[in-house]
């Protein structure tokens, strides 16, 4: 009778001795763990972080005419950043302005850019941009309107004007066919064509 209780209570001690044992883990197993250089937090491997080198895109529109001058046309572009140069760069390169065509200056006067899903009349007054090129090319009836909607378009949209004053070598803007006067500005045109351009290079 001894010797089976002497049996039982080796047993129980080797049971709970193998119960409080470390569990050993294949380290195949185990999430492989890295650290961020830059945040210093560790991250799973395999991971994606986004690369900081990869310079940031601004997605703008840019409008044109039609090749018969018939339609004003909206083609979604690319630049490294989004500024006035770049929209004039842009103009020139779809053919609404001509090469050699500078920005004398450019800005804007009025509220704050009301953003997208803002409630019309959530702001006061009017956000108004004053574009003046040193050249403006001139053209038949429709392709000179065509020309002056694509340029007020394009500048509207992006810079999310409510209208835009055009000058040619600080004057209002001329030409055989139209003549603006002091208040006359150009607004937003919305019955345009959107259109895919694949031949328009980042700048």
């Amino acid at each position: 009778m001894k010797k089976i209780m002497l049996l039982l209570s080796v047993s129980l001690m080797a049971g709970m001795l193998s119960a409080c044992s470390p569990t050993v883990v294949d380290d195949a197993s185990r999430p492989k763990v890295q650290i961020d250089p830059e945040t210093e937090a560790p991250t799973a491997a395999g991971e994606r972080r986004p690369d900081p080198t990869t310079p940031a895109i601004e997605m703008m529109f840019v409008f044109r005419g039609n090749e018969d001058a018939t339609k004003l046309e909206r083609v979604q572009t690319y630049a490294s950043e989004m500024n006035e140069q770049v929209l004039l760069d842009k103009l020139i390169g779809f053919g609404v302005l001509e090469e050699g065509t500078e920005i004398l200056s450019f800005n804007v006067e009025g509220d704050i850019p009301r953003g997208p899903g803002a409630l019309d009349g959530a702001v006061d007054g009017e956000r108004i941009g004053t574009l003046d090129l040193s050249q403006v090319p001139s053209s038949g009836t429709a392709g000179e309107t065509l020309m002056l909607e694509a340029i007020g378009n394009t500048f509207i949209e992006n810079f999310e004007l409510d209208k835009l004053k055009l000058l040619v070598n600080g004057a209002n803007y001329e030409s055989e066919h139209i003549v603006q006067g002091d208040d006359e500005y150009l607004e937003y045109v919305s019955e345009y064509v959107n259109v895919s351009d694949n031949s328009d290079e980042e700048l």
